[in-house]
């Protein structure tokens, strides 16, 4: 897992902004995504920073409840225990009506993720916006 995420080709790769919504029907996660346009240069800096990270990392620890890591190691969790499939499919399409048109579709949102893809590779990088420890939300 290490060796693919240094071989990831970050530099040559597309990527794409994409903000995410999650909603419970029926106690079941439904997830609604946009993806946002953004300039060269913060798709510049987004690749500069990914790669800086991606050299912080050296082990992969398997993930459970007493799971320790540390500043260098991530942890490996399968994607059958997480809703990771329902986020590779809202991003699998971006088409224009899927495009943030309005800053309300910025508003809200339960986490963001950069989606890069160079070849058959696709690697996402997941973060939850958070403010003072806390999430809060907009009305307006």
């Amino acid at each position: 897992m290490i060796e693919a995420l240094e071989n990831f080709n970050i530099n040559e790769a597309s990527l794409t902004l994409w903000v995410f919504r999650k909603k419970i029907e029926q106690t079941l996660p439904v997830y609604s995504a946009r993806w946002v346009s953004i300039s060269e240069n913060l798709e510049n800096e987004l690749k500069v920073f990914i790669n800086n990270e991606k050299l912080r990392y050296t082990e992969v620890i398997d993930y459970g409840l007493l799971a320790q890591n540390n500043e260098a190691s991530l942890l490996k969790i399968g994607s059958d225990e997480t809703e990771v499939d329902k986020v590779i499919l809202c991003s699998a399409n971006q088409t224009p009506e899927r495009k943030v048109q309005d800053v309300k579709h910025l508003n809200n949102c339960d986490f963001y993720a950069v989606k890069l893809v160079h070849g058959n590779d696709t690697l996402y990088c997941i973060k939850k916006p958070m403010l003072h420890g806390k999430l809060k939300k907009r009305k307006d």
